[in-house]
């Protein structure tokens, strides 16, 4: 558990990235702020839609793919220590290009 919330929580700083570049090019625009904001709600609902059709779609038909998720479920838990080190490598990788590029570049 201690590995998946340190692994979530890099994993939430590198998709926080686009939001808050969002900001800055919203705060550097000078577009009126009610632009911003209408801006920035219509960003952050293409963003959430996502999770909430997922939402809708696992109250709406719940018991019916409750078989299906419980495959899915053990499929993660069988290869979870293989995905939990692609990631940590692939977040790796990003940092030790990110520092490349400053060091280097």
């Amino acid at each position: 558990m201690i590995t998946l919330g340190l692994t979530s929580g890099m994993l939430e700083l590198a998709t926080m990235v686009p939001y808050i570049a969002t900001i800055g090019i919203l705060t550097r625009s000078g577009l009126p702020f009610l632009e911003q904001a209408v801006t920035l709600g219509g960003y952050t609902a293409v963003m959430a839609l996502p999770a909430l059709l997922l939402i809708g779609i696992a109250t709406y038909a719940g018991p019916r793919i409750d078989g299906v998720l419980k495959r899915i479920e053990g499929w993660i838990t069988r290869n979870s220590d293989v995905v939990i080190g692609w990631a940590l490598g692939i977040v790796g990788f990003l940092v030790a290009v990110n520092a490349a590029s400053a060091l280097f570049w």
